[in-house]
């Protein structure tokens, strides 16, 4: 396994789930069920006391024949934290056995993971400065005779301006980042272990937002704020896809600074994808109302999301373009107990079979 370094557009990581996530794509699939879908975080399962959550897996095939297993398996401290996720095999056998361990202040320290194959076997650990902000990154037992890390050097405050990342013990790579005065990314710089710059993605651009295109060692980003008569501010970035094409990203806001709408764009103008969000203040995962994506400017999928009256999700349709004809691909709804925690979710795909994710809680004291 590697540690994978971004070096395209800077991106902060929330490192807990960064990790939590990175080895198990079907752990990635349940958290994701659960925050973005029930919205389910940290303080909400503080608040609901749980401290073990079950996902459970029932298939009825087209054929009449149900299949029944375990998924997976949570359990959380007393602070909403994950600190042991098992997933299981479809013969119900023992996938990963994962542990997280934080210190006092909550902040991930060492995960381990232990899995039917040996090359998932891992042990990674987190150091943090004065500031709680991570330093160095370290992963066992990957195959190399010395651990894989990455260490993080930051100017005064919370802004990173190095990172360096090991491979065996030696020096593969290093980033230098630079900033503008208020503290948005100006450059980033990538090398390799020798010295030798490979790649630079600068943030300069003209006010206006014209952009000068991308070299063969440069990536040029352009980002800048538009208003409209009716209050709207448009946040956009642009840079140039691999074919020097202008890609567009525009974050649309209301009056109230409260996201309602995102666009990608190639080619500068042509639509690639429309997500339409829930009006919500003060939420930190806005909820999506509308999905759209394109292809060549016509639409060739479109997702609906439905809610209860406590905008909470209770599912969506998925439908498919094709030839002037339209047809639902992909249903999935869910219904809640009287605490507001998710009770089951049935999903139905093109085949026609039909999937139910039953949750099950168990809670601190009883």
């Amino acid at each position: 396994m590697k540690l994978f370094l971004f070096a395209g557009i800077f991106v902060c990581i929330n490192i807990s789930l960064f990790a939590q996530t990175y080895y198990s794509l079907d752990w990635t699939f349940y958290i994701y069920e659960l925050q973005h879908f029930h919205n389910m975080t940290d303080e909400s399962i503080v608040n609901h006391g749980i401290s073990e959550f079950k996902f459970n897996k029932l298939v009825n095939t087209k054929s009449g024949e149900k299949q029944y297993q375990l998924s997976a398996l949570y359990k959380f401290n007393t602070f909403g934290k994950t600190i042991n996720y098992q997933q299981l095999t479809k013969k119900n056998k023992l996938q990963y056995n994962t542990s997280f361990t934080y210190n006092s202040d909550s902040l991930l320290v060492k995960t381990t993971q232990e899995g039917l194959k040996k090359k998932d076997n891992f042990q990674s650990t987190y150091e943090y400065n004065e500031n709680k902000f991570l330093v160095v990154y370290r992963i066992y037992n990957n195959g190399h005779t010395s651990p894989d890390y990455a260490n993080y050097t930051y100017y005064t405050g919370k802004k990173v301006s190095k990172q360096e990342y090991f491979e065996d013990g030696k020096l593969k790579s290093f980033m230098l980042f630079s900033y503008f005065p208020d503290g948005s990314i100006e450059k980033t710089q990538r090398f390799n272990g020798k010295g030798k710059l490979l790649k630079i993605v600068s943030y300069e651009c003209k006010p206006e937002g014209a952009l000068t295109k991308s070299s063969k060692d440069t990536l040029r980003v352009c980002r800048y704020e538009k208003y409209d008569d009716e209050g709207l501010i448009y946040k956009i970035t642009e840079y140039p896809n691999h074919k020097n094409q202008l890609t567009k990203r525009m974050d649309i806001y209301n009056r109230d600074t409260v996201l309602i709408e995102h666009r990608y764009y190639i080619k500068d103008t042509l639509l690639l994808s429309k997500t339409k969000y829930l009006h919500e203040k003060n939420v930190i995962r806005p909820k999506i109302t509308d999905y759209f994506y394109y292809v060549k400017g016509k639409l060739k999928r479109y997702k609906k999301y439905s809610f209860d009256e406590y905008n909470r999700q209770t599912g969506f349709t998925e439908t498919e373009y094709k030839g002037g004809k339209s047809k639902i691909v992909y249903t999935i709804s869910s219904i809640y107990d009287e605490k507001g925690l998710p009770i089951k979710t049935t999903t139905i795909n093109r085949k026609g079979e039909i999937v139910e994710f039953i949750y099950e809680f168990s809670y601190f004291g009883k």
